[in-house]
């Protein structure tokens, strides 16, 4: 279990920040578009307000879920990613928007398997790097592997 259950503040303070200074440039660029469009022109701040909160409550579950679990399920994970990542390209599964085949209609949300991959990749790359911590001075053993 987790000994230190603090969050950093002032990581939490710059992501605060970041998300703070999204939704102003959101509401000073999109009202007029909104307006137009939607006959809302608070739409898109709307809509990513809501995103805001989505993600918050990932923040949240993320911070709680140790990093041990992580590394327990990271392989499958792995191979999870790349079989939904396969699946994009095969015709009724996979969707095209803007002419790119990169999404996956769930019937909620358009999901986009290469998000998933980059998680589980950090995790896999960092689990190698730490298994291999002795050879990390050789590139050949430590992080040739790695980069092919």
């Amino acid at each position: 279990m987790r000994t230190n259950t603090r969050f950093d503040t002032l990581y939490l303070l710059g992501i605060g920040l970041l998300v703070a200074i999204g939704l102003l440039m959101i509401l000073s660029t999109s009202s007029v578009v909104g307006m137009a469009n939607y006959k809302d022109s608070y739409f898109f701040i709307k809509r990513h307000i809501s995103y805001v909160l989505l993600g918050s409550i990932g923040l949240f579950i993320g911070y709680r879920i140790p990093f041990k679990q992580l590394e327990k399920h990271a392989f499958w994970g792995y191979f999870i990613a790349l079989g939904l990542l396969i699946c994009t390209f095969i015709p009724g599964i996979g969707i095209q928007i803007n002419g790119a085949a990169r999404w996956i209609n769930t019937g909620i949300i358009n999901l986009q398997p290469v998000e998933l991959m980059k998680f589980f990749i950090i995790i896999v790359v960092a689990q190698t790097l730490a298994r291999k911590h002795h050879q990390k001075e050789q590139f050949k053993h430590g992080m040739l592997p790695i980069l092919t």
